[in-house]
C-alpha cells in the first residue's frame, strides 16, 4: 500500500482485538516501518509526526553554533565551527574564527591575521588592517606577535598607519606614516604640510595653479643633510643637499676616483666665443626670453643638453568616450642647462687666459 495511511484514532487507542479483515492486507509491512521510529532502522518516507515527541534519536546530529551563525558542513554532513566560513551575525571568518569586536564594526576577518572592515556609524569608512584586531572596547590590539599596519579609506582621503613588532593581545601604537588628504596632497611622515615642514618629511601637493614637492628636514638639522638622491645603476650621480640654514646646493658626481687622465683645460676661448647668445619673444605671448637656443647650444656644449632638433613623436586622437580617431604629430622639444660644468668650466678657464694676459701686460706696461 502507499504512504502516507492514515490510521484512525479509535484504532490507536483500542483496548480489544480488531479483526485482521479490518485492515490492509500490508499492515504488517507499515507496522514494522512506524514501530522502526523506536527501535528499528527502516527509513521512513512522507510520514508526518504530530503532536508527539521525538527522543533517543541516533546517527549525524548538528553541532550546536551561535545564533544566526554560519558555518560549512564537515564531512559527516554535522556543522562544524571550526569550519573554513562562520558568521556570527556581524563578524564573517574566513579561515578564522571570527573575534568579539567593536560592535561598530562590520568585518571580513581572514586567515593570517588580515580584516576587511566597514563601520555602522561612518559612510564612506573601509579599513584593511593586518595582524590587528579591534576589540569590545575598541582598543587596537596585536591580533598575533609581530608588526602591524592599518590602512583607511575615509570620504575621499587615505590613510596608512604602522607599529613596530608587538606581542598577541598588547595595545597597539599607530604612527601615521602617510596620508593623501582630500585636496589630493600625498604626506610622508607627517599628517599634514604644516606638520611635514616642521617635523621633518615629504609631500606633493597639487592645486589649482601648479603641482609643488617639497623635502623638509627636522629643525635644528646640519647643513649637508639630503633633500634628494639621484641614482643609476645603484650609484650615486648627483644630489640636492642643505646649505646652512638659508640655501641649498643642487650637486653633480665629481670625485676624482671617477675621473681617469685629468688634464688642463684648453680651448676655452674658442668654446666660449662659438656660443651664440639671443634674446627672443616667447611664442605664447609671455613676454621676452634671454640665453640660448637650444640646437645652437649643444653645437658648441654637447654635454649639456638633451634631445634632438626638430624630434616629433605620433600621439593618438580619441574621443569623449576613449575611441581612437585619428593620430597627430607634436614636437620633442629640447631641454639644455647653460649652467653646466662643462660651460662653468670653460668660462674659468677662459676668463683664466685673460686674466694671464692682462697681468703680462701690466707687468710690461710697468702698472
Amino acid at each position: 500500500m502507499a504512504l502516507p495511511i492514515t490510521v484512525p484514532y479509535t484504532f490507536g487507542n483500542a483496548t480489544t482485538a480488531i479483526p485482521l479483515s479490518n485492515l490492509d492486507s500490508d499492515y504488517a509491512t507499515v507496522y514494522q516501518a512506524v514501530n522502526g521510529i523506536g527501535n528499528g532502522s527502516v527509513a521512513l518516507a512522507n510520514v508526518t509526526i504530530t503532536g508527539g515527541t521525538v527522543s533517543n534519536v541516533s546517527g549525524v546530529v548538528p553541532t550546536p553554533f551561535t545564533a544566526n551563525g554560519v558555518v560549512y558542513a564537515s564531512t559527516t554532513s554535522a556543522l562544524a565551527t571550526g569550519s573554513a566560513l562562520q558568521f556570527n551575525g556581524t563578524i564573517l571568518g574566513l579561515g578564522s574564527t571570527p573575534s568579539v569586536w567593536f560592535n561598530d564594526y562590520r568585518t571580513i576577518q581572514l586567515a593570517g591575521s588580515a580584516s576587511l572592515s566597514g563601520r555602522t556609524s561612518q559612510t564612506g569608512w573601509v579599513q584593511l588592517m593586518s595582524n590587528v584586531f579591534r576589540d569590545s572596547s575598541a582598543n587596537y590590539l596585536y591580533n598575533g606577535t609581530g608588526p602591524a599596519s592599518d590602512y583607511r579609506m575615509v570620504d575621499n582621503a587615505c590613510y596608512w598607519y604602522q607599529a613596530p613588532s608587538g606581542t598577541a593581545g598588547n595595545p597597539i601604537t599607530f604612527n601615521q606614516a602617510m596620508t593623501l588628504d582630500s585636496s589630493g596632497s600625498l604626506l610622508v611622515g607627517g599628517t599634514s604640510q604644516a606638520d611635514v615642514n616642521a617635523n621633518g618629511g615629504f609631500y606633493v601637493s597639487p592645486n589649482s595653479r601648479n603641482t609643488y614637492t617639497v623635502t623638509s628636514h627636522l629643525s635644528g638639522a646640519s647643513s649637508g643633510s639630503y633633500y634628494a638622491y639621484f641614482f643609476y645603476a645603484n650609484s650615486n650621480i648627483g644630489s640636492i643637499t642643505q646649505n646652512g640654514t638659508t640655501g641649498v646646493l643642487y650637486n653633480l658626481t665629481s670625485d676624482y676616483r671617477l675621473k681617469n687622465n685629468q688634464e688642463v683645460l684648453t680651448g676655452a676661448k674658442d668654446f666660449v666665443m662659438a656660443l651664440k647668445p639671443k634674446k627672443w619673444q616667447w611664442w605664447d605671448g609671455s613676454g621676452e626670453g634671454v640665453g640660448f637656443v637650444a640646437h645652437e647650444f649643444m653645437e658648441v656644449a654637447k654635454y649639456s643638453g638633451h634631445g634632438e632638433k626638430d624630434a616629433v613623436e605620433t600621439v593618438e586622437i580619441k574621443d569623449e568616450e576613449g575611441n581612437v580617431t585619428g593620430t597627430e604629430q607634436r614636437p620633442i622639444y629640447q631641454a639644455i642647462q647653460p649652467s653646466s660644468s662643462e660651460v662653468m668650466a670653460n668660462l674659468v678657464a677662459f676668463i683664466q687666459e685673460l686674466s694671464a694676459k692682462v697681468t703680462a701686460l701690466e707687468a710690461k706696461l710697468g702698472v
